[in-house]
């Protein structure tokens, strides 16, 4: 267990480093050609993590006698991707994300990309750089300055955002699905929910979901072991649903 805890430390080291050119290679990357072309990848989600990996595997490996042909970095501000369409299982606590994660280091060692830990504040076309802000640990402090990046070749793939379709609302009491840590958040509020319920005389959760999906949400299934102990608590689950 000691072992285990000082590795993560070291790696925890190296994550906080003024160096976040994560790298993709076991032992030190030489040296490189700095006039080699230098692709930026914004966003990794589904779109951006898929193509920073092909891009790698492709561009960024080292082959036995050839030379890189291209430097490939991707710039995420969270440490790990998982897959959107799981977000609703997460809310509704019926998924562990843990075991589904995609760790960006992992996988920018892997398949010969770079990862850098940040958040796109800026972007400057003329001097071909983007803008990052400056990153911070769970308390607070400064991990590394606000910074730029030199690309050649910009991809910036930060998808959307929720829409709202202007409904009176939904923004000041609506939790969005967006990232791991509103699912979360969803759930949590579920949870307090649940022990509220014998308190009232006739018991009803109602669920507001605002657009529609390809396919049912986890707590409208049967299946859904959360929803299954709200009913056995006596709540009636109702849903509502808009198409956008």
């Amino acid at each position: 267990m000691a072992n285990v805890a000082h590795r993560q430390a070291q790696l925890e080291a190296i994550v906080a480093g003024p160096d976040l050119e994560l790298v993709a290679t076991r032992a030190a990357r030489p040296a490189e050609d700095e006039s080699m072309h230098r692709i930026v990848v914004i966003g990794g989600g589904a779109a951006g993590l898929e193509l920073a990996t092909r891009l790698g595997d492709r561009l960024g490996r080292r082959r036995s006698s050839s030379k890189l042909k291209a430097q490939v970095m991707l710039v995420e501000c969270a440490r790990t991707h998982l897959w959107k369409p799981l977000l609703y299982e997460v809310a509704a606590g019926s998924l562990d994300p843990g075991e589904y994660e995609v760790n960006y280091l992992a996988q920018a060692h892997w398949h010969g990309f770079r990862y850098r830990f940040g958040e796109m504040i800026g972007l400057d076309r003329a001097a071909k750089e983007v803008r990052l802000a400056a990153t911070f640990d769970d308390e607070g402090r400064e991990i590394t300055p606000a910074q730029s990046v030199g690309y050649d070749t910009l991809v910036i793939a930060i998808g959307s955002v929720t829409n709202d379709f202007g409904t009176p609302g939904i923004a000041e009491h609506a939790v969005p699905l967006e990232t791991p840590a509103q699912a979360a958040r969803f759930n949590r509020r579920l949870v307090r929910t649940t022990r509220l319920i014998p308190n009232y005389r006739t018991p009803r959760l109602v669920f507001a979901r605002l657009g529609c999906a390809e396919k049912p949400t986890p707590w409208a299934r049967p299946r859904c072991q959360l929803i299954a102990g709200l009913r056995d608590r006596g709540a009636t689950i109702f849903r509502w649903q808009r198409t956008a």
